[in-house]
This record gives structure tokens, C-alpha cells and sequence, in this order.
């Protein structure tokens, strides 16, 4: 193979090169104007009412997210704003991915400069990051993931209370912005504990095992007891399942499989049986090279601790923002076993920049597809009808018939409530949307406080239904 020493100098050089593949695939976000979904609450109630969002965010457990969306509400003003929020995500993305580079560079991992160049790109073009990158409410998120891996290197670099009480500040932090991307400590946990070269010593579990387990329970802490002081009410979304078989079932069709499909949204069949076997042949490859005997147990292991809140609670939702963890540690078997076959076959340094070239363009693409061209129409479809059935000094006040996946203009393909989904089809964005179109033509009409039509909500007088069902 092709010399590619990086550690000594070029590090600027290959930062930048790094910057420009991340922008490169996610230029998307930033270019188009779209909102999706939870955006346009956000838009509507930065406008109207900013304390309520900051009170929503609260009762869910993630305080400092509240907070940062509240600082942050001055700014959004229109849907062209979200485009703001959206580069700042695609940036800590780029910060994420240094942060790995230089994470498994100290550590000696994988075989070269160019494999760890690619390890740390490819794990920043998940569906996970995809979607922290294309969703604008989700601009935080990359962030809880840098903090819970600084969290792991101040309890990795040093022993002493000190630098476990700083882990264990920064892990409830990142906590409480996101409960699934603070669970990405268990991913560099794995990768210093698992898959360096040393031979693997579960005394050193310890420790990182303690400050997780004290991270969760804070995160506990924020979702049922500082709700409940400041607010007085809970919102039931930690409830502990005891149904332990639904729950492995779960885990095993849900999360683990989507882990396994890595970079493939279809999630097919012949996609899942392909990546599982290059999955067992990392783990076999790295076991038989490194002497770790029992990999597969550790691997096991850690699939499960990255899972945990999933298995611990009632609601069962494996949306990729919920999996970065667990798709994190098995995505590192997958390019293992992508690299092994790579060093078996003596292949090139262009096998690795093919191998990066094909996951950016599907990235690219399912960015594209899957947010920024569906909402963009979306948007104009409903602007569309607003425009021809309302006149620009119409007074009255505006209700919306909700329309369902079927009957939308385009088609899509839908993955959870993230990928091709359809954003009229909730309750809270025909608000932001009628605001945002109002506010751009410089309409007079009202929007209904509670806009959605239904039995017990109805059009009385000096209001008007808007419909897009099969507009």
C-alpha cells in the first residue's frame, strides 16, 4: 500500500480536505430553503411564544437543548433563517470527525493514515448525522456527541477524582441535550476498551461503566424529578418496560438491524445479509490479528449498552437520531471488515476513495431525497393553495384540513418520521408554514390557535379550510 503518513504533518491540509468532503455531501442543507416537520413549530413559536418551546424541551429531560433553541429563537424569523442552524450542524459534524480522527490516531487504530482518514469521514456520513444535518431542530445534536466523547478522553487520559467528576459534567450535559447522542460514550469507550491493539482488560470497564451509569441517572433525574419541581406536570415518555422478550424482539428487528445496514436506508434483505457478513469478517479478522478471543462477546456487550435507555423504557422507536450509538460501534466492525478485505486483496489507496466517493454521493442523495426536495414542494404546494383561495387583506382566520401520507403530491420513501416524510400530516406544522407565507407576501389572514379541522374543531364564521388532499 501507498505510503499515507499523516500523524507528522499535512494534518491542516487533511483537516481541510475533511471539511470540504462534509460540506460537499451536505451542501444540500445549507443551499436549499426548507423547513421539515418540528422546524415549523419552532419557527411559529420563536415568534409567538419562545418560553413555551424552552418548557416543552424541560419537561422532556433535555434542559440545555431548551436553552440553546431559547438563546437561539431571536434568530429565527422565517424559514430562510433555518438554513443558519443547519450549517452550524454540518460544522460540528466536520468538528466531530477531527475529533475522531485524532481519537483513533492516538490510539494506534486500524492499519494506517488513510484508514483512519476514512474511518472517521464515513462514520460522520451515517443516516444518524444525515439526519442531524438535514433536520434544523436537530443542530445540537452533534454536539452532545463531541461532549460525550470528550466525557470518555478525560477519563481515558488520566486517573484521580478530578478528571472522573469533569467526565461525568460533561456526559450530563450532553445528556441533557440528547439522551441518544450522550450514549455515544459507549462508542469510544469501545474503541479505546475493544479495538485497540492491547489485549482487552475488563478491569478497565469499571470506571467508564460507573460514570455511564451515573450519566443515565442524572438523565433519569432531568426527564421525572426537575419537570415535575419547576413545572409540576411529566410527560410519559420514560416509563420502565418489564416486558424483557418485546423488548429483545424489539431490539433485535429494530435497532440492531438498521446498525447492520449502516449507510443503506432500504434496509433490503440482500443489503442486510451482505453487511452482516462483512460485519463477522471484521470481528473474525481483528480477533485472529490482534489475539482477542472473546470479541465477539465484547462486541455483544457494547451493541447492548449503546441500546440501553431503548431497552430500559416502554416507548420503542428506532428513528436513525435515536441509533447514532449502537450504529456507531457496529459501522466500526463493518469498516473493519471492509479494510481487511481491502489489505487481503492488496487493493490500492483508490479502493478507500471509492469506498468514501460511493457513501458521499448516497449520503448526498438521501439528503436530498429525503428532506430537501420533498419539503421544498411540499412547502410550495401549500403556499400554492393559500394564495389562490385566499385574497392578500382576507381578515378572517385559517384552518387546515389534514391530509394524510396518501394523498400528498409526491411520493417519497418514507423511514420513520425522518427520511420522505410528510410534514402536514402533524398537528404542529400548518402553523409555522401559514406564518411563514404570510409574513413572506405580506398577508393579513389569522391563524386558528388550534388550526387542525376535526369533529370538535370546526370553521364557523369568517374563516376559511385549506385543503392540499391530492393537490
Amino acid at each position: 500500500m501507498m505510503n499515507f503518513d499523516l500523524r507528522t504533518k499535512n494534518q491542516s491540509a487533511l483537516h481541510f480536505l475533511m471539511l470540504l468532503v462534509i460540506l460537499a455531501c451536505y451542501n444540500t442543507v445549507f443551499f436549499s430553503q426548507y423547513g421539515f416537520s418540528d422546524d415549523w413549530a419552532w419557527l411559529y413559536g420563536s415568534v409567538n411564544n419562545p418560553f413555551e418551546l424552552l418548557k416543552w424541551d424541560i419537561l422532556t429531560g433535555r434542559p440545555s437543548y431548551g436553552v440553546i433553541r431559547w438563546l437561539c429563537s431571536f434568530m429565527v424569523g422565517s424559514i430562510s433563517s433555518l438554513r443558519i442552524f443547519r450549517f452550524l450542524s454540518v460544522f460540528t459534524i466536520f468538528l466531530l470527525c477531527v475529533f475522531i480522527y485524532r481519537f483513533i490516531s492516538k490510539r494506534n487504530l486500524f492499519s494506517s493514515d488513510l484508514q483512519r482518514a476514512v474511518f472517521a469521514l464515513l462514520i460522520c456520513l451515517l443516516p444518524s448525522f444525515q439526519v442531524y444535518a438535514a433536520w434544523t431542530i436537530c443542530f445540537p445534536f452533534v454536539t452532545s456527541v463531541i461532549l460525550a466523547g470528550l466525557s470518555y478522553e478525560f477519563l481515558s487520559n488520566k486517573s484521580g477524582i478530578r478528571n472522573v467528576l469533569i467526565s461525568l459534567c460533561l456526559l450530563i450535559v450532553a445528556f441533557s441535550i440528547y439522551q441518544p447522542t450522550a450514549m455515544c460514550f459507549v462508542f469510544f469507550a469501545f474503541l479505546d476498551l475493544v479495538m485497540v491493539k492491547d489485549k482487552i482488560k475488563p478491569a478497565r470497564f469499571i470506571v467508564p461503566a460507573l460514570v455511564l451509569f451515573l450519566g443515565m441517572a442524572a438523565a433519569l433525574f432531568l426527564a421525572k424529578a426537575l419537570p415535575l419541581m419547576i413545572f409540576g406536570e411529566l410527560i410519559n415518555r420514560t416509563t420502565i418496560s418489564f416486558d424483557l422478550l418485546s423488548k429483545i424482539r424489539w431490539f433485535v428487528s429494530e435497532p440492531l438491524v438498521n446498525a447492520l445496514c449502516n449507510f443503506n436506508l432500504g434496509k433490503k434483505a440482500l443489503y442486510l445479509t451482505f453487511s452482516s457478513l462483512i460485519v463477522i469478517h471484521g470481528i473474525y479478522s481483528y480477533s485472529k490479528y490482534h489475539g482477542k478471543k472473546y470479541l465477539i462477546f465484547y462486541v455483544a456487550l457494547f451493541a447492548l449498552a449503546a441500546s440501553a435507555p431503548g431497552l430500559l423504557v416502554k416507548e420503542s422507536w428506532a428513528a436513525y437520531r435515536t441509533v447514532p450509538a449502537i450504529t456507531m460501534v457496529i459501522t466500526t466492525l463493518f469498516l473493519a471488515g471492509v479494510f481487511a478485505l481491502f489489505e487481503k486483496k492488496n487493493l490500492s489507496n483508490k479502493a478507500y476513495f471509492s469506498l468514501a466517493i460511493l457513501v458521499l454521493m448516497s449520503a448526498n442523495n438521501n439528503v436530498q431525497a429525503g428532506f430537501s426536495t420533498p419539503q421544498q414542494i411540499e412547502y410550495q404546494v401549500l403556499k400554492k393553495e393559500i394564495l389562490n383561495k385566499i385574497p392578500q387583506d382576507y381578515t378572517g382566520t385559517l384552518y387546515y384540513k389534514k391530509a394524510d401520507s396518501q394523498s400528498r403530491p409526491y411520493t417519497g420513501s418514507q423511514k420513520y418520521d425522518e427520511f420522505g416524510a410528510f410534514s402536514l400530516g402533524m398537528d404542529w406544522t400548518f402553523q409555522g408554514m401559514a406564518q411563514n407565507i404570510k409574513d413572506e407576501d405580506k398577508m393579513q389572514y389569522k391563524i386558528a390557535t388550534t388550526p387542525m379541522i376535526s369533529e370538535h374543531n370546526i370553521c364557523n364564521e369568517n374563516c376559511t379550510v385549506i385543503d392540499i388532499a391530492n393537490k
